[in-house]
């Protein structure tokens, strides 16, 4: 892969197939947030001194948080290792049916729906929904699950959501960080609060730190 370059140093969910499915993905993302370090670091597949942004990056900037500390965020393919756990563990998806189905489901459901149907308006899950989306696009390309015209379908449905929506990525961010606390929060005992302040932290990592995609890539 060549080069990996480092920047920005600090403290750092399926289609309905049933209740079941849909309690159990989010017990485990909660378990796995619980026993992972937090991310600390930006990282680059190119020379961010000399970077020009283009169009194509920005599905890869607004998803920029599931490669802190393990793969560039500049090219379209994870971390191949944690690619996989993540789909299997977590989305239990192991076909590309599975993945076509959950991306779907986020795609023309997922959590914003179901809160809506529970009458739960507190907390948008919008922004939440779209960004993993283009998470599992960019997994299951990594995996050789989906081919990479399906995945930038998946990225222009997304980007054009999430722009239509929101008008900054702080604002953007702010979203996605609400939805993710409380869905993390839904699976533990511990306090919505605590999960936003380090979802938070990495985001102002990826909208202030000098070589953070969020302050390199423009919003439009």
């Amino acid at each position: 892969m060549g080069s990996v370059w480092l920047a920005g140093r600090m403290e750092p969910w399926t289609i309905l197939l049933g209740g079941v499915l849909l309690l159990g993905a989010g017990y485990r993302l909660h378990r796995r947030s619980q026993t992972r370090r937090d991310r600390t670091v930006v990282r680059w597949a190119q020379d961010p001194r000399r970077y020009t942004p283009r169009p194509a990056d920005w599905p890869l900037a607004a998803s920029a948080m599931w490669t802190l500390d393990r793969s560039p965020w500049d090219e379209a393919r994870l971390d191949p290792d944690w690619a996989r756990e993540e789909l299997e563990s977590v989305w239990e998806i192991t076909d590309t049916q599975g993945l076509r189905d959950h991306v779907d489901w986020l795609r023309f459901s997922g959590h914003r729906v179901a809160a809506l149907r529970d009458d739960f308006t507190e907390v948008s899950f919008h922004a939440f929904d779209w960004l993993r989306l283009i998470m599992l696009a960019r997994a299951g390309v990594t995996v050789g699950l989906i081919s990479q015209e399906e995945m930038q379908v998946a990225f222009a449905d997304a980007q054009t959501a999430l722009q239509a929506r929101y008008h900054s990525w702080e604002e953007m961010g702010e979203a996605w960080a609400m939805g993710y606390a409380q869905h993390l929060a839904d699976y533990s005992d511990i306090p919505m609060t605590e999960y936003l302040n380090r979802i938070r932290a990495q985001n102002q990592m990826l909208l202030t730190a000098p070589r953070g995609p969020w302050a390199r890539v423009p919003w439009r």
